[in-house]
């Protein structure tokens, strides 16, 4: 098992401009808006982030204020 990481900022960057997310404000059943292009390579990151903390993130792919991203809820 991966040793976590620090409840800090990490970037997501999945079409190349890094996104800065506070690990530590995302308290279970909350959730945030990541606008991307490419899905696949972000809810890998998160996904793989998320491991990295030892917390669970579903991710669903909406349009929000016209911007194509998927939302991320922490979940138990």
């Amino acid at each position: 098992m991966p040793k976590p990481r620090p409840n800090l900022t990490s970037p997501i960057n999945p079409d190349g401009v890094p996104i800065y997310l506070n690990w530590s404000n995302l308290v279970v059943g909350t959730s945030v808006f990541i606008p991307a292009l490419n899905m696949k390579l972000l809810k890998r990151q998160m996904t793989k982030e998320a491991a990295w903390r030892q917390v669970h993130v579903v991710g669903m792919e909406r349009i929000e204020g016209g911007k194509l991203g998927m939302r991320f809820w922490r979940v138990l």
